[in-house]
């Protein structure tokens, strides 16, 4: 694990100053403050990037990236889906059974709800808010990503997808910081372990399908 480890500190070292900073900054101020200094700093080019954006840690996005990568790789494209699965279930088991009364920002902050900026189009939920799903699903596509690439530049760039989805999260009013940090963390963690333990066996017991993909 501590090879592995090193040999993915092009995205991970980054990630770590960006999650520790993050949550330093959660140490000194609410969440809805956060959040309304989000949206403080609204502005049309905003709301077209982060309104469509955000739709990159959408289940769809992540299937189709795991197909377009079974063309060439059954085992990277299984990686993929196992990711998002694995993931997938561990926030919706927090969601729905235990932070089931943790609200939306929309909910909990209904009294200032009319002075902040909306963006067209995008529908407003108030339950399941604890953690988000898009950030972890997002997280856990681009560590996966980064720890298929063989070049350091390209880890490190795969970090700034997974941070557009994250704070696309807050800019839409869907979620607050700590939904996010923390499903940054699952995503990320899921992938580091998926990607490690499976690589292990796949070592261990080599098969010759997972060499191959569909156009193989």
């Amino acid at each position: 694990m501590r090879q592995f480890i090193y040999r993915q500190w092009p995205f991970l070292l980054p990630f770590t100053i960006l999650w520790l900073g993050v949550g330093g900054i959660q140490l000194f101020h609410t969440q809805s403050d956060i959040i309304i200094s989000i949206n403080n700093f609204w502005s049309p080019m905003g709301d077209f990037l982060f309104k469509y954006g955000t739709h990159l840690g959408d289940g769809i996005f992540v299937v189709a990236v795991a197909l377009l990568l079974m063309l060439y790789s059954y085992r990277r494209g299984l990686l993929i889906v196992l990711g998002y699965l694995i993931s997938g279930l561990i926030v919706q088991v927090c969601k729905h059974f235990i932070f089931a009364d943790i609200h939306r920002p929309w909910y909990t902050m209904s009294k200032v709800a009319p002075w902040l900026h909306k963006v067209e189009g995008v529908q407003m939920y108030q339950n399941g808010s604890f953690p988000s799903g898009h950030t972890t699903s997002a997280f856990a596509l681009f560590a996966m990503l980064a720890f298929m690439s063989r070049e350091p530049w390209v880890k490190a760039l795969y970090l700034l997808p997974a941070v557009v989805v994250g704070y696309s999260r807050m800019y839409l009013l869907q979620h607050f910081l700590i939904d996010v940090h923390v499903g940054s963390m699952l995503g990320v963690v899921s992938s580091i372990l998926l990607y490690y333990y499976f690589e292990e066996y796949w070592k261990a017991h080599p098969k010759t399908w997972n060499q191959r993909g569909l156009l193989s």
